[in-house]
């Protein structure tokens, strides 16, 4: 089976043809040849996020690759004093507001934020922060954090029209569960695997998670503050989310093409001359080099338009990066 008959079939499930055609996904097109790898790292703190999320026409899944690097990048340096002003946010925004507010916590992450975006998840409706949520409980890994994460594997989707990952909890837990590698949730994600078709996106989820907890990303021990290549290196070498659907990828924006050798894949200058589907990274990270957000843009089609947009969020802890979370941003 093609790729493209792949992904149609994992994608398609009981919403047809109808598919998500999502701002950032454009962007990331359009784009991709101008935005290199290496982000700038972020700086200005609390009152740079504010200031950018106070603009009108701000919304923090919809950004085009070089102002995410410098949202994300100003977000998690800026630490505690974010958490508090959101955590703030949350409980008294309207609600683009709080949107706004839970996306900021579940990419900073930590005990605080989780508690925070847990009482809203309590009080309120929108299945969106749920899915925050379940992303920023990677950045904790406690026991009855992944507890909650397994039983979330039960959740149901999204409810009307909307159809985009982050309206998905079960497949959140999963992706949050696999980059934990999270063995107790093996059985679970199993049963997921053998879902009917209407749960494309969870069962996708589901087998990439198994697959993780057998091969984990491994912690990256990097000499000099954050080495993007070598970040990508080994993110790449980890197997990310639909890099096995193609014998390799041309990352243009860098000059580079990956392709598989065996059983590993292998990162060369050069290019394929069009035969290989597109895969653009952005980095995002603060000064301080203590978190990093690599988002992944895969393109397997110009014409017609396909392609899926990842974040993977990695943390520094005892000198070493560990991976935290993955988010699956947009599907076109």
């Amino acid at each position: 089976m093609g790729v493209l008959s792949l992904r149609a079939m994992v994608y398609s499930g009981a919403h047809g043809a109808k598919r998500a055609s999502l701002v950032p996904a454009l962007a990331a097109l359009f784009m991709a040849f101008a935005i290199p790898a290496h982000a700038e790292q972020g700086g200005g703190g609390l009152e740079k996020v504010k200031s950018m999320a106070a603009a009108a026409d701000f919304a923090p899944t919809a950004l085009s690759f070089e102002r995410q690097q410098e949202y994300l990048g100003a977000l998690l340096g800026a630490g505690g004093d974010a958490v508090s002003h959101f955590t703030a946010s949350l409980k008294s925004g309207n609600e683009r507001e709080k949107f706004i507010a839970a996306h900021a916590l579940a990419y900073l992450g930590g005990r605080q934020a989780v508690d925070a975006l847990m009482e809203e998840v309590k009080a309120g409706t929108d299945v969106r922060i749920k899915c925050l949520l379940l992303f920023a409980m990677g950045s904790t890994g406690s026991p009855e954090d992944i507890g909650y994460l397994i039983e979330s594997l039960k959740s149901g989707g999204a409810a009307g029209e909307r159809w985009e990952p982050m309206s998905y909890p079960k497949e959140q837990a999963a992706w949050t569960l696999g980059a934990l590698g999270a063995g107790q949730a093996k059985e679970q994600l199993a049963a997921m695997t053998k879902a009917g078709s209407a749960e494309g996106l969870s069962i996708m989820a589901a087998g990439y998670a198994l697959g993780w907890m057998d091969k984990p990303f491994a912690p990256l021990t990097l000499a000099d503050g954050l080495e993007n290549d070598k970040l990508i290196e080994a993110l790449v070498e980890f197997g990310m989310a639909e890099m096995d659907l193609a014998a390799g990828f041309d990352d243009r924006a860098r000059g580079m093409k990956i392709t598989k050798d065996g059983k590993k894949w292998k990162i060369e200058k050069g290019s394929s001359g069009g035969d290989l589907p597109v895969i653009q990274f952005s980095i995002s990270a603060p000064k301080d080099g203590t978190a990093a957000v690599v988002d992944i843009a895969i393109w397997w089609s110009t014409s017609p338009l396909v392609g899926s947009g990842y974040h993977y969020k990695l943390e520094k802890r005892d000198g070493q990066w560990r991976l935290s979370g993955v988010l699956h941003k947009w599907i076109n």
